[in-house]
C-alpha cells in the first residue's frame, strides 16, 4: 500500500470529516486525528482507537457501521482478547466515510 494519501484521497477524506458529526456536533480535532490515522495507516492499533467513533449523528452510525454498511467490510464481531480478524482498507475507510457522512434518516443508502 502507497503510505501516503493522494490528493484525491485526502480531498475526499478532508469533505468527509467536514461533513462528520457526532452528538456534540463537528468532530473535535482529537477526533478527527484518529480518524485521519487509520486512514493513513490501517493497522489494529488504529482501527480499535477509531472503529467505534460517530460519524453521522443523524443516524447513529459509527465508522465500522458505515465500513460494514457501505464499503464490503465484512467483520461483524470483535473480540478484544483476539484482535481484529481484518482490518479495512484505505479504500474501504475512504468509502464508508463518503456515503456514511451523505447518509441521511430519509435515504435509502
Amino acid at each position: 500500500m502507497d503510505n501516503e494519501l493522494n490528493e484525491a484521497a485526502m480531498l475526499s477524506l478532508m469533505d468527509s470529516m467536514d461533513r462528520a458529526k457526532n452528538l456534540i456536533g463537528d468532530l473535535p480535532p482529537d477526533v478527527r486525528a484518529r480518524i485521519f490515522a487509520v486512514v493513513e495507516n490501517p493497522t489494529q492499533e488504529t482501527w480499535n482507537a477509531a472503529h467505534s467513533l460517530m460519524i453521522n449523528e443523524r443516524q447513529f452510525i459509527t465508522l465500522w457501521q458505515a465500513a460494514v454498511r457501505y464499503a464490503g467490510y465484512k467483520v461483524f464481531t470483535y473480540k478484544v482478547e483476539e484482535g481484529w480478524p481484518e482490518i479495512p482498507s484505505r479504500a474501504q475507510l475512504l468509502q464508508a466515510l463518503d456515503v456514511g457522512t451523505k447518509t441521511s434518516p430519509f435515504s435509502e443508502g
